[in-house]
C-alpha cells in the first residue's frame, strides 16, 4: 500500500506542472501584444553641452624647414649609388662635419681614364695647331718667296734664251757670207740655220713656262695652300672642341668624385629620408642604392616643427588653415600636444593604384615645445573643425530622413511618435538640434529598426 501511494505522488505533481504549463500558454496567446510599446534600452536623452566635431588622421612628425640632402650623383645608365658610409640616424652633426659618403670607385676609374683621353686630345690639338702654321707659312713663303724664285728663274731662262738667239743669228749672218764665199760647205750652213731656230723655240718655251707660271700655276698653288690652310683651321677647330668636352667631361668627373662625399650644411640633427609609402620602399642604410636626385638625409630645425598628414577628399573642405588640432604622438598616446593647421594642399596627391582613395596634404604646426616630438615619429592628429558652445545634441544615428525633411522618433506617453527637426552640424557620433527638442527628451537610438512601428507626416 506504501509503494502504491509512493508512486502516485510523482504522479500527481508532474500533471499539476503540466497543467500550469498549458494555462500559461493560453493566457500569453490571449493578452494583446503592443507593437509600439517603449523599450528603455534604445532611448537617449537630449542633452544640452559643448559640441566638438573633429577628423582624425595619421600624420608623420617633421620639421617645416628642412634642410634636404640629396644624392647628387649621376646614375649614368645605372640604377644608382650606393652608400658606402653614413653617419647614424638620430646623431646631432655639426656644420662641416661628414654625413655621408657614396661609392666612388667607378668615378675614379673614369676619371683617370678621362684625364688619360684629356691628354691625347691636347695633344692632337697642338698637332693641328702646328701643321696649320707650318701651312700658313708655306702659303706665305710661296706668295712672297717661291713664286717671285720661279718668276725670276723663268726670267732669266728667257734672257739667256734670247740671247743664245741672238748669237745664233749673228753666226749665220757670217756663215752664209762664208759661204756665199765657198769657205764653207751647204751643210754647215744648214747647221748654224737649224742653231738659230734651236734657240728659238728653246726662247718660246722660257716664255711659255714664265706665261704658264703666272697665269695657271700660281692661282692653282694659291688655290691648294689656301684650301690646305682651311682644312687644317678646320682640323685645328674640331681638335679644340673635342679638346674641350674632353676637359668639360674630366671636370664633371671631378665634381662627381668630391660630391660622393657629403657634409653638413648646417647644425643639425641626422633623420633618414626612409620612404614607406611606396610599394618599393626605401630604407636607407649602408649598402642602399641611391638613384639621382633621391632624398637621403634632413637636417630638421627642431624650433619649427609640424604633423603632415593627409586628409580624405570627403572632408577636406571642413579643414581651413589656423584650425586648432590635438596631436598624439604613437610613442606617447597619453600626452596632447597642441597645434594648429598651417597649410591645405591645393590639389590632391598622385595616386598610387587604382581606385586608391583621393587626399589632400594638410601640414600642422606644432605650436607646443615638448621633449617628445621628434622627426620621424608617427602621431594621430586630430582636426577641430568646428566647436560650438552649450547646444542641444542627440545621437547622428537617431535622425530619419523621409521627404527631404529630418525627423526623430521620441516617445510621447510611453509610445513612439516621429518628430519633425531642425538639424545643424554633426560629427559622426552627434547631431546639434536647433529646433523641434527640447533637453531631456527621450528619442529612439536607431530608429530605422523601428520604421514599421511609426507613423511619419505626409507631405
Amino acid at each position: 500500500m506504501r509503494e502504491k501511494i509512493a508512486f502516485v505522488k510523482p504522479l500527481l505533481v508532474l500533471s499539476i506542472c503540466l497543467l500550469g504549463a498549458i494555462l500559461l500558454t493560453v493566457l500569453w496567446f490571449k493578452t494583446p501584444v503592443d507593437e509600439n510599446r517603449v523599450d528603455s534600452q534604445v532611448l537617449f536623452d537630449a542633452f544640452q553641452g559643448d559640441f566638438i566635431s573633429s577628423i582624425t588622421e595619421s600624420g608623420e612628425i617633421e620639421s617645416s624647414s628642412n634642410d634636404i640632402i640629396r644624392c647628387e650623383v649621376r646614375s649614368r645608365g645605372t640604377a644608382g649609388t650606393a652608400i658606402l658610409k653614413i653617419v647614424p640616424e638620430g646623431t646631432p652633426v655639426s656644420k662641416g662635419e661628414f654625413l655621408i659618403q657614396f661609392d666612388d670607385s667607378i668615378l675614379k676609374d673614369r676619371l683617370v681614364e678621362q684625364q688619360i683621353l684629356t691628354a691625347q686630345n691636347d695633344a692632337a690639338r697642338i698637332q693641328a695647331e702646328n701643321d696649320l702654321n707650318a701651312a700658313k707659312k708655306i702659303q706665305q713663303e710661296y706668295d712672297k718667296g717661291t713664286f717671285n724664285q720661279e718668276l725670276a728663274a723663268f726670267e732669266s731662262e728667257i734672257a739667256v734664251a734670247k740671247e743664245t738667239k741672238e748669237r745664233a743669228k749673228e753666226y749665220l749672218k757670217f756663215s752664209r757670207k762664208l759661204a756665199a764665199k765657198g769657205f764653207i760647205t751647204r751643210s754647215q750652213l744648214q747647221a748654224d740655220q737649224f742653231t738659230v731656230t734651236k734657240a728659238d723655240l728653246v726662247l718660246q718655251l722660257a716664255m711659255q713656262k714664265r706665261d704658264d707660271l703666272i697665269k695657271w700655276t700660281q692661282s692653282r698653288m694659291r688655290e691648294e695652300y689656301g684650301a690646305n690652310v682651311l682644312k687644317l683651321q678646320a682640323s685645328l677647330k674640331a681638335a679644340t672642341s673635342t679638346l674641350q668636352l674632353s676637359q668639360q667631361r674630366e671636370q664633371e668627373l671631378a665634381e662627381q668624385v668630391v660630391k660622393c662625399q657629403i657634409l653638413a650644411p648646417k647644425d643639425g640633427l641626422v633623420v633618414y629620408a626612409n620612404d614607406n609609402d611606396r610599394d618599393d620602399s626605401v630604407v636607407i642604410e649602408e649598402g642602399t642604392v641611391i638613384r639621382d636626385g633621391q632624398e637621403v638625409i634632413h637636417l630638421p630645425d627642431p624650433e619649427k616643427m609640424q604633423v603632415r598628414t593627409k586628409v580624405n577628399d570627403s572632408k577636406i573642405n571642413l579643414v581651413e588653415i589656423g584650425n586648432p588640432v590635438e596631436i598624439r604622438l604613437d610613442s606617447a598616446p597619453d600626452v596632447m600636444i597642441q597645434g594648429r593647421v598651417r597649410e591645405v594642399a591645393a590639389f590632391p596627391q598622385p595616386r598610387r593604384w587604382y581606385q586608391a582613395p583621393i587626399e589632400y596634404e594638410v601640414f600642422v604646426d606644432i605650436t607646443e615645445q615638448s621633449e617628445l616630438v621628434k622627426s620621424g615619429l608617427r602621431a594621430k592628429a586630430k582636426i577641430v573643425v568646428d566647436r560650438q558652445q552649450n547646444v542641444l545634441q542627440i545621437p547622428a544615428s537617431s535622425i530619419v530622413r523621409r521627404q527631404g525633411a529630418y525627423y526623430a522618433i521620441v516617445v510621447e506617453n510611453n509610445r513612439y511618435v516621429a518628430r519633425f527637426v531642425d538639424v545643424g552640424a554633426n560629427n559622426d557620433k552627434f547631431v546639434i538640434i536647433k529646433s523641434g527638442l527640447t533637453a531631456g527628451e527621450r528619442v529612439l537610438i536607431n530608429p530605422e529598426k523601428q520604421r514599421d512601428k511609426v507613423d511619419y507626416p505626409k507631405s
